[in-house]
Protein backbone atom coordinates (compact mmCIF):
# COMPACT_ATOMS: atom_id res chain seq x y z
CA UNK A 1 0.00 0.00 0.00
CA UNK A 2 2.73 2.24 0.42
CA UNK A 3 4.43 2.23 -2.92
CA UNK A 4 0.77 2.52 -4.29
CA UNK A 5 0.76 6.08 -2.29
CA UNK A 6 3.69 6.57 -3.17
CA UNK A 7 2.29 7.31 -6.71
CA UNK A 8 -0.65 9.43 -5.82
CA UNK A 9 -0.94 13.43 -7.38
CA UNK A 10 -1.22 14.64 -3.11
CA UNK A 11 1.33 14.01 -0.46
CA UNK A 12 0.89 11.34 1.63
CA UNK A 13 2.36 10.35 5.24
CA UNK A 14 1.82 6.95 6.18
CA UNK A 15 2.01 5.64 9.68
CA UNK A 16 2.60 2.09 10.55
CA UNK A 17 3.08 0.75 14.48
CA UNK A 18 6.42 -1.00 14.76
CA UNK A 19 5.11 -3.95 16.26
CA UNK A 20 2.65 -4.14 13.15
CA UNK A 21 5.34 -4.30 10.59
CA UNK A 22 5.85 -7.35 9.08
CA UNK A 23 2.81 -8.52 10.88
CA UNK A 24 0.63 -10.75 8.75
CA UNK A 25 -2.93 -11.57 9.50
CA UNK A 26 -5.71 -13.86 7.28
CA UNK A 27 -6.46 -12.49 4.08
CA UNK A 28 -9.96 -11.62 5.07
CA UNK A 29 -8.81 -9.13 7.76
CA UNK A 30 -5.15 -7.90 4.93
CA UNK A 31 -8.50 -7.51 2.27
CA UNK A 32 -10.34 -5.50 4.27
CA UNK A 33 -7.91 -2.91 5.55
CA UNK A 34 -6.62 -2.69 2.15
CA UNK A 35 -10.02 -1.99 0.74
CA UNK A 36 -10.62 0.34 3.63
CA UNK A 37 -7.30 2.45 2.29
CA UNK A 38 -8.25 2.15 -1.14
CA UNK A 39 -12.07 3.37 -0.62
CA UNK A 40 -11.17 6.12 1.44
CA UNK A 41 -8.04 7.08 -1.16
CA UNK A 42 -10.39 6.96 -4.00
CA UNK A 43 -13.16 8.92 -1.90
CA UNK A 44 -10.45 11.70 -1.14
CA UNK A 45 -9.34 12.38 -4.53
CA UNK A 46 -12.50 12.37 -6.04
CA UNK A 47 -14.00 14.56 -4.11
CA UNK A 48 -12.47 16.18 -1.44
CA UNK A 49 -9.85 18.76 -3.17
CA UNK A 50 -7.28 17.49 -0.34
CA UNK A 51 -3.51 18.46 -0.59
CA UNK A 52 -2.36 16.20 2.23
CA UNK A 53 -3.66 12.59 3.58
CA UNK A 54 -2.77 10.74 6.79
CA UNK A 55 -2.82 7.20 6.55
CA UNK A 56 -2.66 5.31 10.43
CA UNK A 57 -2.49 1.50 11.09
CA UNK A 58 -2.29 0.54 15.03
CA UNK A 59 -3.24 -2.06 16.76
CA UNK A 60 -5.61 -1.95 19.82
CA UNK A 61 -5.52 -4.73 22.13
CA UNK A 62 -7.58 -7.41 20.00
CA UNK A 63 -8.54 -4.90 16.55
CA UNK A 64 -6.71 -3.57 14.09
CA UNK A 65 -7.33 0.55 13.21
CA UNK A 66 -7.21 1.98 9.62
CA UNK A 67 -7.33 5.38 9.57
CA UNK A 68 -7.26 7.77 6.83
CA UNK A 69 -7.54 11.47 7.15
CA UNK A 70 -7.55 14.37 4.65
CA UNK A 71 -7.63 17.96 4.96
CA UNK A 72 -9.41 18.62 2.09
CA UNK A 73 -13.30 20.38 1.78
CA UNK A 74 -15.13 17.87 4.04
CA UNK A 75 -19.54 17.02 3.73
CA UNK A 76 -22.17 16.36 6.00
CA UNK A 77 -22.01 12.27 6.71
CA UNK A 78 -25.97 12.92 7.31
CA UNK A 79 -26.45 14.27 3.72
CA UNK A 80 -24.91 12.15 1.36
CA UNK A 81 -25.74 8.14 0.24
CA UNK A 82 -22.98 6.00 1.56
CA UNK A 83 -21.98 4.39 -2.04
CA UNK A 84 -18.74 3.11 -1.90
CA UNK A 85 -18.08 3.31 1.77
CA UNK A 86 -21.54 1.46 2.60
CA UNK A 87 -20.58 -2.18 0.94
CA UNK A 88 -17.35 -1.49 3.19
CA UNK A 89 -19.35 -1.12 6.26
CA UNK A 90 -20.96 -4.53 5.50
CA UNK A 91 -17.57 -6.52 4.75
CA UNK A 92 -15.83 -5.16 7.86
CA UNK A 93 -19.58 -6.00 9.62
CA UNK A 94 -19.17 -9.57 8.89
CA UNK A 95 -15.53 -9.63 9.92
CA UNK A 96 -17.17 -8.06 13.51
CA UNK A 97 -15.68 -4.94 12.66
CA UNK A 98 -17.69 -1.30 12.13
CA UNK A 99 -16.54 1.62 10.18
CA UNK A 100 -16.46 4.78 11.34
CA UNK A 101 -16.75 8.35 9.24
CA UNK A 102 -16.20 11.81 10.63
CA UNK A 103 -16.39 14.96 8.49
CA UNK A 104 -17.74 18.34 8.62
CA UNK A 105 -17.84 20.87 5.72
CA UNK A 106 -14.67 22.67 5.77
CA UNK A 107 -13.06 20.49 8.17
CA UNK A 108 -11.65 17.57 6.12
CA UNK A 109 -12.65 13.91 6.55
CA UNK A 110 -11.25 10.33 8.90
CA UNK A 111 -12.71 7.22 8.17
CA UNK A 112 -12.18 4.49 10.81
CA UNK A 113 -12.34 0.90 10.66
CA UNK A 114 -11.87 -1.43 13.49
CA UNK A 115 -11.22 -5.08 13.09
CA UNK A 116 -11.20 -7.40 15.47
CA UNK A 117 -7.83 -9.82 15.24
CA UNK A 118 -6.32 -12.64 17.69
CA UNK A 119 -3.76 -12.14 19.62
Amino acid sequence: MEERCDRLPIDVEFSVDDELRGQRYPDDIEGAAYFTIGEALANTLKHAAASRVEIRLARHDDRLLVEVSDDGAGFDPEAVTPRGLGPLADRLSALGGNLEVVSAPRKGTRVNAWIPVDG
